[in-house]
């Protein structure tokens, strides 16, 4: 299992996105560590911030020429229908599958910031 943590090889370059993906990784990473107990409202809160940050992420890319927008805003969509079907099976008592979804939405992240996020910060320093 790769660390939940934020590196500065993940920084863009632009510092709002980076402030952005900073917090959704420290946030990702505390709900992570909660007990079992209290897994279920730390994970719901989290989804909820996480589209705070995906619409954030994409009023910037209504405010700047990005070819790649409708793409990265589907892969945000994609994200999200998953960790809804995740928090599901959490609210059934499957703590396990809601631990594991955040292993994987990390790996998913580091690599999305790499080529989507990236992409976008340079089409704002652009602009």
């Amino acid at each position: 299992m790769q660390a939940i943590t934020w590196a500065p090889e993940l920084a863009t370059g632009f510092a709002d996105i980076d402030e952005l993906h900073q917090a959704m990784i420290e946030a990702m990473k505390r709900v992570s560590q909660s007990p079992d107990a209290q897994f279920e409202p730390a994970f719901r809160d989290f989804i909820a911030s996480v589209e705070n940050d995906f619409r954030s992420e994409e009023t910037v890319m209504e405010m700047v020429p990005y070819a790649d927008a409708r793409t990265h805003c589907e892969q945000h969509a994609r994200v999200l229908s998953a960790m809804h079907h995740t928090l599901s099976k959490v609210m059934q008592g499957d703590v396990a599958s809601g631990r594991h979804a955040l292993e994987l939405l990390f790996q998913w992240l580091t690599v999305h910031i790499e080529t989507f996020d990236r992409g976008l910060a340079l089409a704002c320093a652009a602009a």
